[in-house]
């Protein structure tokens, strides 16, 4: 027997997302009727507001209501028949969802300053943040330095010009249990408040008298 999530077949682990939903399908081969029982970590389960059992001819589901930290651990469907009986197993393991903490808000820099902007995020597995300006994602180069590193993103242009001035996007996303992303926005403004130019006085090389 194979346990699935959202009826994908899966191998023996499984990752579900903290305050969703969860179901494990167990496929069964034999004569019917099969009287089935759940565990979790070695304990029998019971039916309850947390799980919630369901059987029709050769499958079983478990559906886990409301995924906590409590509820990882390692998940036996035992199906028996007057024949004998067999078991099937999956671990179920949470990730966290994508979350940023803190941002920095909008930042005035003078032209040819540098300006960073930064954001912590967390999440489970590990997270991929992009940086992205007028809908165009930004990587690192001479422009721009992009680093990610202790759950800190971080985007320097290390020599504003007024072509920077403008919202800057970051998107942070991990896959939920439906395999979707989840993304959490921020905006900062960037914004040349001064520059300065260089004026040549006019000189004559030659006069025309």
């Amino acid at each position: 027997c194979w346990f699935s999530e959202m009826y994908y077949k899966l191998t023996g682990e499984r990752l579900g997302l903290k305050g969703k939903d969860a179901s494990l399908s167990c496929e069964l081969k034999g004569t019917v009727p099969f009287e089935i029982t759940w565990f979790k970590d070695k304990k029998q389960l019971k039916e309850s507001r947390k799980y919630k059992f369901v059987s029709e001819g050769h499958s079983a589901t478990l559906h886990i209501l409301g995924l906590e930290a409590s509820d990882a651990g390692e998940y036996e469907c035992k199906a028996s028949n007057n024949v004998g009986s067999d078991t099937c197993s999956a671990m179920v393991k949470l990730r966290d969802p994508a979350a940023i903490l803190d941002k920095t808000e909008s930042v005035s820099v003078t032209a040819g300053d540098a300006a960073t902007l930064e954001c912590t995020v967390t999440g489970t597995p590990e997270l991929k943040p992009k940086w992205i300006k007028d809908g165009v994602e930004l990587s690192s180069s001479r422009k721009h330095n992009i680093t990610f590193s202790n759950k800190i993103s971080s985007l320097k242009v290390l020599s504003a010009e007024k072509g920077d001035s403008g919202r800057y996007q970051i998107t942070a996303a991990n896959p939920s249990i439906t395999l979707k992303n989840i993304f959490f926005n921020i905006f900062c403004n960037i914004f040349c408040n001064k520059e300065y130019f260089k004026f040549v006085p006019e000189t004559f090389v030659k006069s025309l008298f």
